[in-house]
């Protein structure tokens, strides 16, 4: 299982990354969208319960997470 993420586009200031494989077993496989501009962020499709601790733990590599 691939925890990083696949970056889609990045010229330094704007950035989009996106994480796909953050489940194994049962769970039905989605795709998370980090959208950056500046310090500014967007999270598309946080996803559920088996995404949210993976993803919060990769998020944090590249923005600061607060509860």
């Amino acid at each position: 299982m691939r925890r990083e993420p696949i970056v889609l586009f990045d010229n330094g200031s704007h950035q989009c990354l996106m994480f796909d494989d953050l489940v194994s077993g049962e769970g039905v496989q989605s795709n998370q969208f980090l959208i950056t501009d500046n310090e500014q962020y967007l999270l598309l499709d946080p996803g559920g319960d088996l995404t949210y601790t993976p993803l919060s733990l990769e998020l944090s590599k590249h923005i600061a997470v607060q509860d």
